[in-house]
């Protein structure tokens, strides 16, 4: 998986001094921690939040409801990756049954079935995309 903050989309140029409000970090679940939101390379967004002081996917099932939800409505003849990746998240998909609908598109079946098998690297692979390593910095900011 390839990984691209949701603003590389909106503009280009905006990788260290992005415009307010182009990066959405807010608490989505409503769990006490905001969440960051992204858009991953094939197409489909995850949610990350700061847990034990690193920054991790965010699995929580009631982030992805809404966005499976979505997909679903699209009145398309093949359904996005994302409706399987969203639909097995919020467990309304099993491996088994995704695999069965897929069965006729090889590509689509084996990415989506392997991003699937491996959702519990998904923070292994976040943090050593690129071959870089992430620093979480913060920043006290003084407000005039």
């Amino acid at each position: 998986m390839d990984f691209k903050p949701i603003t590389a989309d909106k503009d280009k140029s905006c990788i260290t001094n992005c415009p307010p409000g182009q990066i959405i970090i807010q608490d989505f679940d409503h769990d006490g921690t905001p969440e960051i939101e992204m858009i991953i390379s094939t197409g489909f967004k995850l949610y990350f939040e700061i847990t034990n002081n690193r920054l991790q996917v965010d699995l929580n099932p009631e982030l992805y409801k809404p966005l499976f939800e979505r997909e679903k409505l699209k009145k398309t003849k093949r359904k996005s990756d994302a409706y399987y990746i969203y639909g097995f998240l919020i467990n309304e998909l099993k491996l088994e049954k995704i695999k069965t609908m897929l069965k006729a598109d090889r590509k689509q079946y084996k990415m989506v079935v392997t991003i699937l098998k491996t959702v519990e690297q998904w923070n292994a692979v976040f943090h050593n995309a690129g071959g870089e390593k992430f620093v979480l910095k913060q920043y006290n900011l003084k407000r005039r």
